[in-house]
C-alpha cells in the first residue's frame, strides 16, 4: 500500500499522538505531589496508548522506521530501529 494524501492526516495524528505519549512518559516523574500509584497508572496508560498508536501506521504500511528520539519537527536525533511486517 502506498502512501497518499487521505491517509496523510491519519498518520501524522497516529505520530503526534506517538510524541504526546512519549512526553508523558518522560515528565511523570516530574510529579512531585502524587502517590507512586497514581504515577505508575499514568506510566502504564501512556505505554498503552503508544503501542496502541503504533498499530495503525504499522498495518497501514507494514514495515516501518521507528524513531524514538525525535525533535519537534519529527527528525530523528537518536538510534531508530526497523519494524517488520
Amino acid at each position: 500500500m502506498t502512501y497518499d494524501a487521505v491517509r496523510r492526516p491519519m498518520l501524522q495524528s497516529a505520530f503526534m499522538d506517538i510524541r504526546i505519549a512519549n512526553i508523558a512518559l518522560q515528565n511523570v516523574s516530574r510529579i512531585e505531589d502524587g502517590p507512586d500509584i497514581d504515577k505508575n497508572d499514568i506510566r502504564g496508560q501512556a505505554y498503552f496508548f503508544r503501542a496502541f498508536c503504533h498499530l495503525f501506521p504499522y498495518e497501514l504500511l507494514g514495515s516501518y522506521a521507528l524513531c524514538y528520539y525525535c525533535d519537534g519537527n519529527f527528525r530523528p536525533v537518536g538510534p531508530s530501529k526497523i519494524v517488520e511486517a
